[in-house]
């Protein structure tokens, strides 16, 4: 197979005899696939993610109308990415109290599930607390303990159905 470049116009055919035109935008570093950028009026462009092995032929393309891939970088750009890995750093730590320590998988899916329906949910040490209510290990509906009987049978019908939910994913 011809090599391609970046910026190449061409017209791809796939062993299907589907042709695929536009300008190389990006070539996997594994050589697994090519993307093709397309023009389809201006100002919107479509992506073809192309599986190299099914290429069968590559052609020029002299009369492509797609614009030039932009490759400049904003001249703000580093504030840019500084302030998305602030707020990527914040929402990680906002949600620190969502991750157990010293817990099961089965734990953690348990608490994720509460979480869905409860956000209050905490971890204390390796059990859940969640509306005055605390479920140990192994985070099972009769592992739940606490005085409000209302709240107490909420969260055991939570789990109940997190645990059929399990269940039914098993025998698929």
């Amino acid at each position: 197979m011809k090599s391609l470049t970046i910026s190449d116009s061409v017209t791809l055919t796939t062993l299907s005899n589907e042709e695929y035109h536009g300008c190389v935008c990006c070539i996997a570093p594994n050589g697994e696939f090519t993307v093709l950028k397309e023009d389809i009026r201006p100002g919107f462009s479509t992506f073809q993610m192309i599986r190299n092995d099914v290429i069968k032929k590559i052609a020029p393309c002299e009369n492509s109308k797609v614009e030039p891939l932009k490759t400049e970088l904003p001249s703000n750009y580093i504030s840019i990415i500084n302030d998305r890995e602030e707020v990527a750093i914040n929402k990680i730590k906002s949600n620190l109290h969502c991750w157990g320590t010293n817990v099961t998988p089965m734990g953690q899916a348990t608490f994720n599930f509460i979480h869905k329906t409860h956000p209050n949910c905490r971890w204390n040490g390796s059990n859940i607390e969640v509306m005055g209510i605390t479920v140990a290990p192994p985070y099972l509906p009769e592992n739940c303990i606490g005085t409000d009987q209302r709240a107490l049978e909420r969260i055991r019908r939570v789990i109940e159905k997190f645990q059929e939910r399990i269940q039914k994913q098993k025998s698929c």
